[in-house]
């Protein structure tokens, strides 16, 4: 499935000969368009053919199962209401169709946040809000948000108004004529975890530095994992800082502790992504990738896995760790491609 902005487009020049008058039509008869998506992107940014359009955040209603909301890196978000069969644009009217996180509440399923900007990629505009469950947005916390880009978003699930979200750098859409790639803004307002407690009107940043994942107790709001992992390492807008890492909160996300790892000592921690098992939260999984160096982009080991590790005592004082296998050979992809 393909869906970005060009998802809208319904011609090109080699349609439009279906749609002009035929012979013995009047000039300006009406004429029917028809929709040639969604389909392939020819001619994309990988050489060798077609490419499609990247889905960044998907989000399944807590009351109705066949009820999803997904965003679009530039394409929006798009709404669902038969298990993916039939697809409607919710967010065409807003500021930016970049996009990079959505969370239902949990405790009312018409409340949700839709974090705008890339990771990596774009920058936002601010945090999308809706009370009637995706179908109106309203821009929210536009001096928090804007020139970042969401990664994560978390609701408290006993209270739709206490949220917690990642931010990382966004980049501008226009790319830098050396790389190829986006800019990075320096303008950007502080990044981190933020966190509102009245419905997204206002944030505060808990946690500064590159935020990549925030993991929370499925029983226990109060107990989260959040990772800060910047895939430039110790560089966040050009200023050596030395934030990469996993910290634990036990207040809800209002203030961090560092946990310690088989990889503190490592200088090579890029970005980092994190899973809490469902079915025994004291089991926390962490995936390192190597961050990329800041004056050598060809390092052969760079954006590949640093490790991937295990603890069973997420919550003691001192967590053990366990190192599990490797995802094997990824190329330099885990600064992007990296979920768990």
């Amino acid at each position: 499935m393909k869906l970005n902005t060009t998802l809208n487009i319904v011609a090109t020049a080699a349609f439009l000969a279906s749609s002009l008058p035929t012979a013995g039509q009047p000039p300006g008869a009406t004429q029917r368009w028809m929709s040639i998506g969604p389909r392939p992107i020819l001619g994309g940014d990988l050489p060798g053919g077609a490419v499609s359009g990247r889905v960044r955040a998907v989000a399944v209603d807590p009351g109705d199962a066949s009820h999803w909301l997904i965003g679009a890196a530039s394409g929006g978000v798009w709404d669902t209401h038969d298990a993916g069969d039939h697809w409607l644009p919710r967010t065409d009217d807003q500021a930016t169709l970049c996009m990079g996180a959505i969370a239902f509440a949990p405790s009312d399923p018409n409340v949700v946040y839709a974090g705008t900007g890339e990771e990596s990629v774009s920058e936002g505009a601010g945090m999308l809000k809706s009370t009637d469950s995706g179908v109106h947005w309203q821009l929210l916390a536009q001096d928090t948000f804007n020139h970042t880009a969401c990664t994560v978003i978390q609701v408290d699930p006993s209270n739709p108004n206490t949220v917690l979200a990642g931010t990382t750098d966004g980049r501008t859409v226009r790319k830098d004529e050396d790389s190829g790639y986006g800019r990075f803004l320096t303008s950007a307002p502080p990044m981190g975890i933020q966190r509102s407690i009245n419905g997204g009107l206002t944030w505060s940043l808990t946690l500064l530095g590159q935020a990549t994942d925030l993991a929370v107790h499925p029983g226990d709001f109060d107990r989260q994992y959040a990772a800060l992992g910047g895939y430039w390492g110790t560089i966040t807008n050009g200023v050596l800082i030395s934030t990469n890492g996993l910290y634990r909160s036990l207040d809800g996300g209002q203030t961090w502790t560092t946990v310690s790892g088989p990889w503190s000592l490592s200088t090579q921690v890029g970005r980092i992504q994190l899973a809490i098992a469902p079915s025994d939260p004291n089991v926390l999984f962490v995936s390192i990738a190597v961050a990329f160096h800041p004056f050598d982009f060809l390092l052969p080991t760079q954006g590949s896995s640093l490790g991937l590790w295990r603890t069973t005592n997420a919550w003691a004082a001192a967590p053990t760790w366990t190192r599990l296998p490797g995802p094997g050979d990824v190329g330099y992809q885990l600064f992007y491609d990296h979920v768990l």
